[in-house]
């Protein structure tokens, strides 16, 4: 299952890889992706340790707070603090965003103070299909949805459940 569920996952990467204005990529690009989910997974056994002494509300909120901090760090030594301006309709937008996003986060970490971190972060996994979803409610996505996006995220999420049985 771990096998098939690799080899899944990665044909659903590819499929929604062809799916924008450029087909291919240099291999070491790759490097990024893998580091990203070395990351990704390091932060949920890390959140899981963090919650045997905190609660999934201090938790959130310290993953919050650091995301702040850091971001906010790496904009201002890139010297493009400017970019941090929005129009106020855009604003509406990051705001409804930042609270569907941290809800999610705060939900995982509780879901995580119940559950095994290898039950938990494969079920939070099947987020591409939602997108897909959801990418129909809103005007602007709906026209760019296409077969590949749509079975990638399949393959993807059916490479998640591979893993985690």
């Amino acid at each position: 299952p771990i096998v098939g569920g690799t080899v899944v996952i990665v044909a659903g990467t590819i499929l929604l890889s062809l799916s924008g204005r450029y087909v291919g990529f240099r291999v070491a690009h790759l490097a990024y992706p893998l580091i990203a989910a070395s990351c990704f997974g390091t932060v949920q056994i890390v959140r899981k340790l963090g919650l045997a002494t905190a609660g999934p509300l201090l938790g959130a909120t310290i993953n919050v707070t650091a995301a702040l901090i850091a971001s906010t760090a790496f904009i201002a030594a890139s010297g493009n603090l400017g970019s941090l301006r929005c129009e106020r309709r855009s604003l509406l937008y990051f705001i409804g965003g930042g609270i569907a996003e941290n809800s999610g986060v705060f939900l995982v970490l509780l879901a995580l103070g119940f559950g095994e971190v290898s039950v938990v972060i494969p079920l939070a996994g099947t987020a591409p299909l939602f997108v897909v979803f959801l990418a129909y409610l809103f005007p602007n996505a709906a026209g760019k949805l296409n077969w590949r996006i749509v079975a990638g995220a399949v393959l993807i999420v059916l490479g998640v459940v591979l893993l985690s049985r």
